[in-house]
């Protein structure tokens, strides 16, 4: 059975709410095995057994929890090159706006190789009803996900590229370079003065005559 693990750290209990939330939410899904865990009780070999993640955080002066901080420093080096392509969304409690810290796990995310499938949940200071529902849906909406293999495509793809030698991957990007190089480069054939043609012309376009050096 498929797992999703859900990640996630509280302090004054608003986050825990929404991680609550999106827990009852992903449940609906029976097809997938939902797991919930405390950010400094989850280990690198959770993170390795799910095929699907959820991340909850309270925004803390514009920056993630110090805990959800702290699973990122214990996996990130370990989990290298093994979790490629894993689906992931984010669930943030903020008293600001929550960009701040959605900003840094994104840039983490990228680290890992990790592919963000829905947009931030971010609660702005109260934790509303709508809120709560909002999180139910996200959890049965990436639990189902998991379940029909809806992400699993790209995922397998990302895992085989991640195996790929460094040689092979390195020749396959500089070929792309070069192509995408080429469409963009102006065209290189040679300008022609025509003095026929029709338009201004400017003494300085004309190519100078043999043995005469052009002013500068």
């Amino acid at each position: 059975m498929k797992r999703l693990l859900i990640v996630y750290h509280t302090q004054g209990g608003h986050t825990g709410a929404m991680a609550e939330a999106v827990l009852r939410g992903a449940r609906r899904a029976t097809e997938t095995e939902t797991v919930m865990q405390r950010a400094g009780e989850t280990t690198l070999e959770d993170l390795l057994a799910c095929q699907g993640l959820l991340i909850g955080t309270p925004e803390n002066f514009g920056t993630m929890a110090g805990m959800v901080k702290d699973f990122f420093d214990r996996t990130y080096y370990p989990a290298e090159g093994k979790t490629v392509g894993l689906p992931y969304a984010l669930f943030v409690s903020a008293g600001n706006d929550g960009t701040g810290a959605v900003t840094q796990i994104d840039r983490i995310a990228i680290g890992y190789g990790w592919k963000r499938v829905a947009e931030p949940l971010i609660a702005r200071n109260d934790v509303t009803e709508a809120d709560l529902a909002a999180c139910e849906e996200l959890g049965e909406a990436m639990a189902s996900g998991v379940a029909l293999g809806i992400f699993c495509v790209w995922f397998q793809r990302a895992q085989e590229d991640s195996m790929k030698n460094s040689t092979s991957s390195f020749a396959y990007y500089a070929r792309r370079f070069r192509i995408r190089r080429a469409r963009a480069a102006p065209s290189r054939r040679p300008q022609i003065y025509d003095p026929a043609a029709t338009g201004p012309h400017r003494e300085r376009d004309r190519p100078p005559a043999t043995g005469v050096r052009r002013r500068a």
